[in-house]
């Protein structure tokens, strides 16, 4: 697991799509697919429920979110 992956996971699930996610950190969507997928491939599960193009966090998700998130704030504040 990867910093890179946290961040692209934390953006994504605020921004419930993998587009307007890739925009805001200035890579491709493709590169952010790929990132989410391998994600979930070393995690062992999905994080998110599609449906077309929005996606949502499902319950594994939400929980990961908590943890990513809190760490990655305690990351920003040099913890």
């Amino acid at each position: 697991m990867q910093l890179n992956q946290l961040k692209y996971f934390v953006v994504v699930a605020n921004q419930e799509s993998i587009t307007k996610a890739a925009k805001i950190l200035y890579v491709s969507q493709p590169a952010v697919s790929k990132t989410i997928g391998q994600l979930e491939d070393e995690l062992e599960t999905t994080l998110f429920d599609r449906t077309g193009r929005t996606l949502k966090l499902n319950r594994a998700g939400k929980l990961f979110y908590s943890y990513v998130n809190d760490s990655l704030e305690e990351l920003n504040r040099g913890v």
